[in-house]
């Protein structure tokens, strides 16, 4: 039987040891974020994309409870967990702001996936149309679509509770 040397088993036992007691995820250059990101496809950014020409399709045309309907809020025990819709009060109070101006045109002019729950869709909306005496009324609006068990539904982004712009 042949002797083993002890400095070779020493040296084994060492890298595994030290293999086995890195933390989860240290040796993965790329952030979590971007395995989700990779597994998008293209039906992704149109499924969005159709939620926000839906939204606003519905804000053009007047109808605002229809709009407000379309929103849901994440769930705030836990974002991971199933997005809710609003409550009566809270969509009373979303189609009374949609009515506070009236939509001339927009257009998507940022479109930004990182997370199952955190991304952006900024549009551009015209409120008012340039004259010769006055200038456009243009403003922002900040959607937050959420993929939940594979299906986009709509959130407005909101400041107010920590929503942040994506970077």
């Amino acid at each position: 039987m042949r002797k083993k040397n002890p400095i070779v088993l020493l040296a084994v036992l060492s890298a595994f040891v030290m293999i086995a007691c890195q933390p989860k995820g240290q040796n993965s250059e790329k952030p979590e974020f971007v395995e989700f990101t990779e597994g998008l496809t293209h039906a992704d950014t149109v499924a969005v994309e159709n939620l926000v020409t839906g939204f606003m399709t519905f804000v053009q045309g007047g109808q605002y409870n229809e709009a407000a309907a379309m929103l849901y809020k994440a769930n705030p025990e836990n974002a991971w967990k199933e997005p809710l819709l609003l409550n009566n009060d809270e969509l009373q109070e979303t189609a009374r702001l949609l009515q506070t101006f009236t939509v001339k045109n927009y257009e998507i002019v940022g479109l930004k996936f990182k997370t199952a729950v955190e991304n952006e869709v900024t549009c551009r909306m015209t409120l008012r149309e340039a004259t010769a005496t006055s200038p456009a009324v243009v403003r922002k609006m900040c959607f937050k679509p959420m993929n939940y068990l594979g299906k986009w539904i709509l959130c407005l982004k909101d400041s107010s509770n920590g929503d942040k712009p994506l970077e």
